[in-house]
């Protein structure tokens, strides 16, 4: 067992080389954390950790953003020097999202058109990283689907002229 929160632990998988040194990733990490608090499937992994899983991302930030039906204080992880799970609260049924799997089992995370649209309402992380991600999964997104969701998204229409223009962008 491996203990990532205070009060949360993890199974170490079995085929991993060295036991005693293995950590879970990250987005995994906060996943598990997510899992403990509300239940199988009851959070989305969405944002930068979310664009990490997608392969958009090459390293992880230090903060996890999870979409929780309900409030819940900031996680820190205990098993590194960095690592906060922070909480927000989301119609899940609202958000597209499908299931991922990581080394400690399957999560929901949001989809490639999701965290394009999440990212673009995020104020909270550095603009050219935010920008790197929503490049990367915009190679990947169906544009029409991006746009719907950001029209039909709280603080969507705001987003939606820089989305249209990295959609031209990426079709140069």
């Amino acid at each position: 067992m491996r203990k990532v929160a205070y009060g949360i632990y993890v199974a170490v998988p079995d085929d991993v080389y060295d036991p005693g040194r293995w950590r879970p990733s990250f987005e995994a990490a906060a996943g598990a954390v997510a899992t403990a608090i509300f239940g199988d499937q009851g959070a989305v992994l969405m944002g930068m950790a979310a664009a990490r899983l997608q392969g958009a991302v090459p390293r992880a930030h230090g903060l996890a953003t999870v979409a929780a039906p309900r409030r819940h204080r900031a996680v820190a992880l205990t098993d590194r020097s960095f690592g906060v799970i922070e909480f927000v609260t989301r119609d899940l049924d609202a958000i597209d999202a499908q299931l991922l799997r990581t080394e400690l089992g399957g999560m929901l995370v949001t989809t490639a058109e999701q965290t394009i649209v999440d990212l673009a309402r995020d104020r909270t992380t550095h603009e050219s990283d935010l920008r790197d991600a929503m490049r990367n999964l915009g190679y990947v997104a169906d544009w029409s689907l991006v746009e719907e969701l950001a029209g039909n998204q709280r603080g969507g229409g705001v987003v939606l002229p820089g989305l249209r223009r990295l959609r031209r962008e990426l079709n140069k």
